[in-house]
């Protein structure tokens, strides 16, 4: 694992293999942004 983190701190969540997704990269400038995205689900989403 990465010097400085805590393992197991990038986790998922596998509760109803859901396959929506959004995939967040850090940016040269220090910011983020969305390198992938899958907006699908398999299921209904509370609000």
């Amino acid at each position: 694992h990465s010097q400085g983190k805590p393992k197991g701190s990038n986790t998922r969540s596998c509760q109803c293999r859901c396959p929506a997704m959004i995939r967040l990269l850090r940016s040269n400038d220090s910011g983020w942004y969305i390198s992938k995205h899958r907006p699908s689900h398999n299921h209904y989403i509370h609000t």
